[in-house]
């Protein structure tokens, strides 16, 4: 078992791009897999269709004051979901 505490200083901050954002992480601090890059895009695409078909009710309802989407990144790192919804 490797122990890292603040005595190794940056050894554990990493660069990841996944699906267009780019994530600075601290792997002491922080967990992020990227091998559950899938995951993450499948998840991501049900986020984006449910708050766009939810979008598109309300509109359609009239005159309904429209809520926005809100994504709760429980529990999920460095955030894969919540983000990659919000760039461009």
């Amino acid at each position: 078992m490797i122990v890292v505490g603040p005595q190794h200083g940056g050894i554990m901050e990493v660069e990841v791009r996944e699906h267009g954002c780019r994530f600075a992480l601290d792997f002491a601090r922080v967990y992020f897999n990227s091998r559950l890059s899938g995951e993450h895009s499948r998840l991501v695409r049900e986020i984006v269709r449910d708050a766009e078909a939810a979008r598109q009710r309300s509109s359609e309802g009239g005159g309904g004051k429209k809520r926005p989407c809100v994504v709760a990144d429980v529990m999920a790192g460095g955030g894969p979901f919540a983000v990659p919804p919000t760039s461009p």
